[in-house]
């Protein structure tokens, strides 16, 4: 059992899912920026599209290191 979760692992590599979560989080974050109207996101609403901006570029720019090496 331990074996395959190590072998799962090593196929997918937890860069990936980081920079697809930054991905979509930064997409939602730019075209869906209502869906951060909760009290909890409040005090970054303003700026939840520049930051959305800056999880795309950070995304892409992992995405691009992890491809180009």
């Amino acid at each position: 059992m331990y074996s395959a979760a190590v072998g799962i692992l090593e196929r997918a590599r937890v860069e990936w899912f980081a920079a697809a979560f930054g991905l979509v989080v930064g997409i939602t974050m730019v075209f869906v920026p209502y869906e951060f109207g909760a009290s909890l996101f409040q005090r970054i609403y303003p700026h939840v599209r520049p930051l959305g901006s800056l999880f795309l570029v950070g995304s892409a720019t992992m995405l691009a290191a992890m491809l180009y090496p």
